[in-house]
């Protein structure tokens, strides 16, 4: 059986953060998946071919999220635009999304104000910068679901 992943979001601005992160998780054995770097393509395409690039881009994204080997989504969320635990619009569908797919979802920072009750309510974890407390209980969640699949042969 192939390993659950972690799906990575955030905005495109923590994007070599977010690099970081998933070559972090790979260093633990951890499957992840990390959005397209949409940099290149925003000064290569005109406004409504980029706006068109993204919905599509958006909607595989979305059903990354969705898909049943996804476990948990990862929200890399540092200080932008002077707000701390910065999560944009499309981060937060993202989040939406996986709560309404059953995922599992962590904040890299804190969970910013302005959606502290729902983020609360939809049980975020807030690692405050660090990865330990993901990279376990992924290890004994997942892994030990694998295990136990072992157990019994097809």
């Amino acid at each position: 059986m192939e390993n659950k992943r972690i799906v990575i979001c955030g905005s495109m601005g923590f994007y070599d953060q977010m690099l970081l992160v998933h070559n972090s998780l790979l260093n633990n054995m951890i499957p992840s998946v990390l959005p397209a770097d949409d940099e290149e393509m925003a000064l290569k395409l005109t406004n409504y071919q980029f706006e068109d690039y993204k919905r599509r881009v958006s909607f595989r994204y979305l059903k990354t999220i969705r898909d049943l080997k996804t476990w948990c989504v990862l929200v890399i969320n540092p200080k932008k635009h002077g707000i701390s635990d910065y999560i944009g619009p499309n981060t937060f569908a993202e989040i939406a999304v996986a709560f309404s797919n059953r995922k599992k979802i962590y904040l890299m920072y804190d969970i910013p104000s302005v959606y502290e009750d729902e983020l609360q309510a939809w049980r975020a974890i807030s690692l405050n910068g660090i990865l330990d407390q993901l990279i376990s209980n992924y290890n004994e969640i997942c892994l030990k679901d694998d295990r136990q699949l072992k157990l019994f042969p097809n």
